[in-house]
């Protein structure tokens, strides 16, 4: 069988398989690796329009050298002496990441003259827009704000006190946000944001907390559990937006699971594959969306159900979270929620099926990730040069050296 394989003519299979093969991999280190196999496999590399949809990595919290470490938990490859699933994972510096709310799509401030600032791509470092001056009452918290980008292409920054300002498309002059929802500097690390026409949504820290800010009032919401599901404990919260629509989502543990365990400490017998399973079935994700009532005049967050999530990955995190259509990769039965879940000193990542209503842990972080600040979802845009780019760039290099 071994003879078989290694006598196959790989690089000169037809370009059409393997197109129709790269088109499949939306984990961005496996459509690296597949591209830089050989020069045929490189040179079926498609327009950078034409690429599939990446998953997201995970981010960590910045540690103390100013970095952050980042991690593909969705990549294929497998580890011949386990034969399980390894992550792809790298160091990266950390900058003041701008994320849309649309795709997961990350950018980095551009710092300088105000007259020269914008948004480029971490990758490529091309700009990718450029911003107007800042106000004059913008200009001492802007470089230090959260800036998130709407799925409508809203720019909005938010200083999780009582700053807030948003740019609109196509509009040259930022619009200051008045009487903005203030969170205490002790769950500003904790806590979430999301914005849309006009509407701020801040999900403070941990608990079942938000506050919703309209052009006219800030509301209020606080539940001490979530409605018609009693037997549940909170973990954790996020708010996000998804078609237009803002979410709150809840991290859940079954009551039982979260006493006998986390609280007395009892834990669960039998081996780690049980102990892990039986956490993960304990683990649940409700969603709710914020809708208009008795004729708009009121807002009320309103459940949402199984059916109406089917087509959709949540990615929840913080100071963000996005939602994108599970057709983007190919899940047709898509979904679920992706969520990182702390309990005694290490985190893993969970995958939460609104279909089945079930959990399934999808891996278990490294020790050094056992930060007690969140983590993030962005998506990357990995920059493959073609290879005719890559031999004229050799090429200038050479004639370079020659000189």
């Amino acid at each position: 069988m071994e003879d078989m394989v290694s006598s196959r003519d790989w690089p000169n299979l037809p370009s059409d398989l393997l197109r129709d093969v790269s088109s499949r991999l939306h984990a961005a280190a496996d459509y690296v690796r597949f591209h830089a196999v050989c020069r045929p496999w490189r040179d079926t590399l498609p327009p950078a329009p034409a690429r599939p949809a990446f998953l997201p990595w995970l981010l960590a919290p910045c540690d103390g050298t100013g970095h952050r470490r980042a991690r593909c938990v969705f990549s294929s490859s497998k580890s011949r002496r386990r034969r399980r699933a390894t992550a792809v994972a790298t160091r990266i510096r950390d900058r003041r990441w701008v994320i849309s709310t649309d795709d997961g799509v990350a950018t980095w401030p551009q710092t300088g003259s105000p007259d020269s600032r914008g948004l480029v791509d971490p990758l490529a470092g091309s700009a990718a827009t450029l911003l107007p001056r800042y106000p004059d009452e913008v200009e001492p918290w802007a470089e230090h704000a959260t800036t998130l980008v709407s799925g409508d292409g809203t720019i909005f920054l938010y200083s999780f006190g009582h700053h807030a300002a948003f740019l609109r498309p196509g509009e040259t002059e930022w619009t200051v946000v008045g009487r903005c929802p203030y969170v205490s500097a002790g769950y500003r690390d904790r806590s979430s944001v999301v914005h849309r026409d006009g509407r701020i949504v801040v999900c403070v820290g941990d608990s079942s907390r938000c506050i919703v800010r309209t052009p006219s009032v800030n509301l209020y919401y606080e539940w001490s559990r979530m409605p018609g599901e009693p037997d549940k404990v909170l973990r954790s919260s996020y708010v996000l937006e998804s078609r237009g629509e803002l979410l709150w989502a809840f991290v859940q543990v079954r009551s039982a699971y979260y006493w006998y365990n986390d609280v007395l400490g009892y834990g669960v017998g039998g081996g780690r594959k049980r102990k892990r399973k039986a956490e993960a079935m304990a683990m649940s994700v409700s969603v709710y969306g914020l809708q208009e009532v008795e004729g708009g005049s009121v807002l009320r967050w309103v459940r949402r159900d199984r059916r109406s999530l089917a087509d959709r990955i949540l990615f929840l995190g913080r100071p963000s979270s996005f939602a994108v259509d599970a057709a983007r990769f190919g899940m047709s039965g898509g979904g679920c929620a992706y969520f990182v879940h702390r309990r005694r000193m290490r985190r893993r990542v969970y995958k939460y099926s609104f279909r089945h209503k079930r959990s399934q842990l999808v891996e278990k972080l490294p020790a050094d990730w056992d930060d007690e600040e969140a983590c993030m979802w962005v998506t990357p845009k990995p920059d493959i040069a073609p290879t005719q780019l890559r031999s004229e760039k050799g090429l200038r290099l050479q004639g370079t050296s020659k000189s």
